[in-house]
């Protein structure tokens, strides 16, 4: 939890007090943003060289 009484986890946002439309969008696009940085480095294991 953080001083603004919400929890962040990966895919989910859940709130003590009401969302706002400006936080809902600010999360979509940090959610996109984190799944272009991760989509870099995803690399596939089963077939390492």
């Amino acid at each position: 939890m953080n001083q603004h009484n919400s929890f962040w986890a990966r895919r989910y946002y859940v709130s003590t007090v009401g969302l706002d439309e400006a936080k809902i969008r600010k999360y979509i696009q940090d959610q996109d943003l984190n799944e272009s940085i991760e989509g870099k480095y995803d690399t596939d294991l089963s077939k390492p060289f």
